[in-house]
């Protein structure tokens, strides 16, 4: 009986809402987060669950713990999927080109951690970087982060990726990542229950 495929789950909290003067969404990370999704599809051995917000961030901040007004599904929904144990969580953001995230010049991907999978986005840096991708790697992911912290809490590995608004082609970072998912939970590095899901 072949066995079933590693269930990788991917989150775009910010992908609702327009604003004329208040910046109420992540421009770039639901097309990148089904760039993504598409690239891990050629691996039949990998599952990916897509889970998008659906409330403007206005309204309700998906990925801050705080309660909201307006019933959260995104959030009832993405605990109930952690529960069953995905492989990884990749919760995918998007920056304006105007922050740098404390460099000269804003790169093209910030990988943001928490300490326990601190090494988990440095492997991803390095992945992003040997195919000549500028990459920053930001602590401080945890507490803040909601999704982020939910993960970790559940010790599921997980990383944050912010990329560059102003980027066109997404291509060859979408193509790395997809890469180092797909190496990453492809390996006997992680043991996980039976588990498998594609809805």
């Amino acid at each position: 009986m072949p066995m079933p495929p590693t269930v990788v789950l991917v989150t775009v909290p910010h992908a609702t809402g327009q604003g004329l003067s208040v910046r109420t969404n992540d421009r770039a990370a639901l097309r990148a987060a089904d760039a993504l999704v598409q690239a891990l599809a050629a691996h039949r051995d990998i599952a990916v669950r897509l889970l998008v917000g659906d409330e403007a961030r206005r309204a309700c901040d998906l990925n801050r713990a705080e309660r909201c007004d307006s019933p959260a599904r995104f959030k009832q929904t993405y605990r109930e999927a952690l529960a069953r144990r995905p492989a990884l969580v990749v919760d995918m953001h998007s920056f304006p080109a105007s922050h740098t995230w404390g460099a000269r010049t804003a790169p093209a991907v910030a990988l943001l951690y928490d300490a326990d999978y601190r090494s988990l986005a440095e492997r991803a840096a390095r992945a992003l970087a040997q195919r000549g991708v500028a990459v920053a790697v930001v602590p401080g992911a945890i507490d803040v982060n909601y999704i982020i912290t939910e993960a970790s809490e559940a010790r599921v590995p997980n990383v944050l990726v912010e990329l560059n608004e102003s980027l066109v082609d997404v291509t060859t970072i979408i193509d790395a990542l997809a890469a180092f998912v797909a190496t990453e939970v492809g390996g006997s590095r992680y043991v996980w229950p039976p588990y498998f899901t594609t809805t």
